[in-house]
């Protein structure tokens, strides 16, 4: 078994499977696994390519076609058992943002922008997404347990979702609550901020201002939870009323949860 790379296994619903049989490599020696999903066929280091977070869909749930689960070292011998038990980790660190209206209106959520990086020139690292999965430019070091990045301009995300905020017909709404998957590590310029698009049931577009997150630095496999309040200032850590045709939002952080092998909506 010694020197097997990459080795695909399938679940069917009630077993694994293997196009590539493995071996123990005596019954005294002791082997050292690895293991990631999604699998890419392409990989033939320690360092595997991760999803592209500019990709994801944001909603109400989180992207699971862009989810990462790693895993190791994980090491056995083959008195042990002829199987290798594995428990699973997120390689990354996911935003909950549980956002509300802070006017009577019914409003419709349109978009969120997240942004945050490294520096502001054009040779920063990773921003708090990645826009390709190239692992010469970034990928996930399964020795290290780290994301490992090369150069990259990109500090900006935005994605577009379309969900209803009903009015309670008091001064706020009926919360939505809405997850972004992001790159663990520490972004400082820009420093992590988020904004909205929102529009009203008669009218056009309004944006609010960015508001800072209350931390720049993200851990791998946990979750975030952020309360925002667009229109209001009810919150712990106000931000400046909303510029000249801004609405102003508010935003606080609530909670840090590790997931450790849990789901990400736990």
């Amino acid at each position: 078994m010694t020197g097997r790379s990459n080795v695909l296994f399938s679940y069917n619903g009630s077993a694994w499977s293997t196009t590539t049989p493995m071996y123990w490599y005596n019954r005294t020696a002791t082997h050292t696994f690895y293991a990631y999903y999604p699998y890419n066929a392409s990989n033939q280091s320690n360092v595997v390519p991760m999803p592209v977070l500019a990709n994801q869909q944001v909603s109400t749930a989180v992207d699971v076609a862009c989810d990462m689960l790693v895993t190791g070292p994980k090491q056995q011998a083959y008195p042990a058992g002829s199987s290798v038990a594995f428990v699973f980790s997120h390689a990354f660190s996911v935003l909950q943002f549980n956002i509300t209206m802070g006017v009577i209106n019914t409003y419709t959520l349109k978009s969120l922008t997240l942004r945050g990086g490294n520096t502001a020139s054009g040779s920063s690292g990773y921003g708090i997404v990645n826009t390709v999965n190239t692992v010469a430019q970034i990928g996930y070091n399964l020795v290290t347990g780290a994301v490992q990045a090369a150069a990259n301009n990109s500090s900006v995300y935005a994605q577009t979702l379309t969900k209803s905020i009903p009015s309670t017909g008091l001064i706020g709404s009926i919360p939505v609550t809405v997850y972004v998957l992001a790159l663990p590590g520490q972004y400082l310029n820009p420093v992590p901020a988020v904004k909205f698009t929102v529009a009203p049931l008669i009218g056009s577009n309004q944006d609010t201002d960015y508001a800072n997150l209350s931390n720049n630095t993200f851990s791998a496999g946990t979750k975030y939870v952020y309360n925002v309040k667009i229109g209001g200032i009810i919150t712990k850590v106000p931000q400046p009323c909303g510029a000249a045709g801004k609405l102003p939002v508010t935003i606080e952080r609530d909670t840090v949860i590790n997931l450790s092998n849990k789901s990400f909506i736990h």
